[in-house]
């Protein structure tokens, strides 16, 4: 092959992807707006919008000029064989055109459209079935989408278990029993912790002050855009707003939606969840915008992606340096509020230990045993040992004895979470992926940042923002989930340094 014909078919290929993230972000628009203001009763007609432009989407990723393109500069039988005249960074791009070309065209059109009709449709029903605590107006779409969703894995593949199939969407590579042999020692470690902290005098400290006041909704959305803008991503490029289930969706690197949830009772909730989006945010904002349509824009996993969120709400937003710059501002904006708290009390505040019901709200440490309790679930609904009209009192049987509490409803219980709604099963496990991920790069960060708590407490946000840039966000998907982070670290990946991290903080 001639080089010039090289360069011509990755243009081509480049091209077509850029139609197909097009086509996504078109669905992406859907969503959002579905999300914050579409009335009820447009439901049917975006059902048949979504399900028109994902089957538009499809048949582009699994195109024949596309195979054609991919075909003229690797082997589609095997992975290894790429055209000899393509950079480094160009055969890790056509390795995962490649990619996705085999998993996309494993699943036909006519269930891109019944996945699409059925989320659309189950994502109203979810709303309505939370809103209403009554499970079972969600339970028919629940169960046609895990019906579904083992049609996925039968046509996707897979060698050992149908979750596998499942996994490998969101996290490329990880299977089942990866996943049980780190989510076993994690969820011993956690619950040691737990049960440690329980006798601790440190654990007991008063945080009923958080909800003893009214924080005006105009405060709190003042306070969330100046900490993203803070954070380093730019007014103009990014939108608040607001939704049920807060979610980041970027639509190109200069296009970032954030939404989050506002109480009026509690300003930690919208707070936190928005340091949380625009960790997403931020990832997506630096993708290096020349490579958008190809994977070199796009998140290495979801798991990589959870680490950047989790690694700013926890890691940095839990820490007493942020909240030397941070808490004037709130004390400000929330007269009387805190005024008898002091900075240590409040930062304490932040960071107890105690089951709660709510996995988007609950504290660093029994956060992982809700991701785990989720993903035991999902695996035996799709292997079929659990079915969807059991899941409320296995739910509430699992959340006592993994977490401690007991949901009185359904609504704090089983419905608390929209992925299910969405289809997206096997992505629960990437939030405990990525507190992993996110505790690696911790540890690298202080030991290559050692004034870092200086320089966060004096409202200095951006060299985390660069840090992370550097380490993770400008090489898209050129590396395995593994790979990047060994690669960012310096080190073999282990979950050691997350547990590390949680032992030194809470029990040391």
């Amino acid at each position: 092959m001639k080089t010039a014909d090289a360069k011509k078919s990755y243009q081509n290929l480049k091209g077509m992807g850029l139609t197909g993230a097009h086509l996504r972000s078109i669905v992406y628009l859907l969503d959002l707006d579905q999300e914050t203001c579409m009335p009820s009763a447009g439901i049917g007609y975006r059902a048949d919008l979504r399900k028109l432009v994902s089957e538009l989407r499809h048949k582009q990723m699994t195109s024949k000029k596309l195979k054609s393109a991919l075909e003229s500069l690797c082997s589609l039988d095997g992975e290894g064989k790429y055209a000899e005249q393509l950079t480094d960074e160009q055969k890790a791009s056509v390795r995962e055109f490649r990619r996705d070309y085999l998993r996309d065209n494993k699943l036909t059109a006519s269930f891109i459209r019944k996945m699409s009709d059925a989320t659309t449709h189950a994502l109203d029903a979810w709303k309505i079935a939370k809103q209403n605590n009554h499970f079972r107006t969600f339970a028919p779409h629940l169960k046609e989408i895990v019906k579904l969703s083992q049609k996925k894995a039968e046509l996707i593949g897979y060698k050992e278990h149908p979750y596998d199939a499942l996994l490998d969407e969101y996290e490329p590579g990880t299977t089942v029993s990866f996943i049980d042999k780190v989510f076993s020692e994690l969820r011993e470690k956690l619950i040691f912790i737990v049960n440690k902290r329980k006798t601790m005098k440190s654990n007991q400290i008063d945080t009923s002050f958080f909800t003893k006041s009214h924080f005006p909704l105009s405060h709190q959305k003042e306070l969330c855009t100046q900490i993203v803008k803070q954070m380093g991503l730019p007014q103009e490029n990014f939108n608040l707003s607001e939704t049920a289930h807060p979610f980041c969706s970027a639509l190109c690197p200069q296009d970032i939606r954030l939404t989050t949830h506002y109480d009026m009772s509690d300003f930690r909730k919208a707070y936190f969840a928005a340091i949380h989006e625009a960790g997403h945010g931020l990832y997506e904002h630096n993708l290096p915008m020349e490579h958008l349509g190809t994977p070199l824009a796009e998140a290495a996993s979801h798991a990589i992606h959870e680490s950047q969120s989790r690694f700013w709400e926890c890691f940095i937003g839990h820490s007493p340096a942020f909240w030397r710059n941070q808490y004037p501002k709130v004390k400000e904006l929330f007269p009387g509020a805190f005024d008898s708290i002091s900075l240590d009390h409040f930062v304490q505040s932040i960071n107890t230990v105690n089951p709660s019901l709510i996995r988007i709200h609950s504290d660093e440490v029994t956060y992982g045993l809700h991701v785990i309790l989720r993903y035991e679930i999902e695996k035996g609904l799709i292997d079929g040992s659990i079915q969807v009209k059991d899941i409320p009192k296995l739910w509430n049987t699992m959340m006592k004895e993994m977490v401690g509490v007991a949901p009185p409803s359904d609504k704090e219980g089983c419905l608390q979470d929209i992925h299910w709604s969405l289809g997206a099963i096997g992505y629960f496990p990437s939030y405990a992926l990525g507190n992993l991920y996110a505790g690696a790069l911790f540890v690298h960060m202080i030991k290559t940042h050692t004034n870092w708590e200086q320089k966060a407490a004096s409202g200095d946000f951006i060299f985390i923002k660069d840090y992370l840039k550097d380490k993770i966000h400008r090489h898209g998907r050129r590396y395995t989930p593994i790979e990047l982070i060994e690669k960012a670290t310096a080190k073999k990946f282990s979950s050691a340094d997350y547990i590390s991290y949680l032992e030194t903080k809470y029990v040391s």
